[in-house]
C-alpha cells in the first residue's frame, strides 16, 4: 500500500505549476520579464506584498522581500510573473519555505526574479 501512497503524492506535486525549494520566474526567450506580483497566500486574497527594500542605480535595480514570515503564520508564498507581452504570465505556487525574494533590473541583462 505504501507505493501506491508515494505514487499518489508524487502525480499530485507533479501537476503543480511549479515546484522547488527555491524557484524563479522562467526565462522566455524574446519575452522578457516585465514585473512581478508577490502574493502572502492564496492568489485570490489579493494579499500583494510591497518590496521590504528597494536600491537603484543608473542601470540596475534590485528589489527584496522577506518572507520567512508568511510561513511562519502557517501561509503560503505565491508570485505572478508578469512579461512584456502581456499574454503571458507565469503562477507560481511554493509549497516549501523560503526566506526571501529579489528581483533584479538591469538595462543590459534584463530582469529576473528568484526566491531561496
Amino acid at each position: 500500500m505504501r507505493p501506491k501512497i508515494f505514487f499518489a503524492l508524487f502525480v499530485g506535486l507533479s501537476c503543480q505549476p511549479a515546484l522547488a525549494a527555491d524557484f524563479s520566474c522562467p526565462e522566455i526567450k524574446g519575452n522578457p520579464l516585465a514585473s512581478v506580483e508577490v502574493y502572502d497566500g492564496p492568489f485570490s486574497d489579493n494579499a500583494i506584498l510591497a518590496p521590504d527594500t528597494f536600491k537603484e542605480t543608473k542601470t540596475n535595480s534590485s528589489s527584496t522581500w522577506g518572507v520567512a514570515y508568511v510561513y511562519e503564520a502557517g501561509r503560503q508564498l505565491n508570485v505572478i510573473c508578469r512579461y512584456r507581452d502581456q499574454k503571458k504570465t507565469e503562477e507560481i505556487r511554493s509549497i516549501s519555505k523560503l526566506k526571501g525574494c529579489e528581483l533584479k533590473t538591469s538595462t543590459k541583462t534584463g530582469s529576473s526574479f528568484a526566491c531561496k
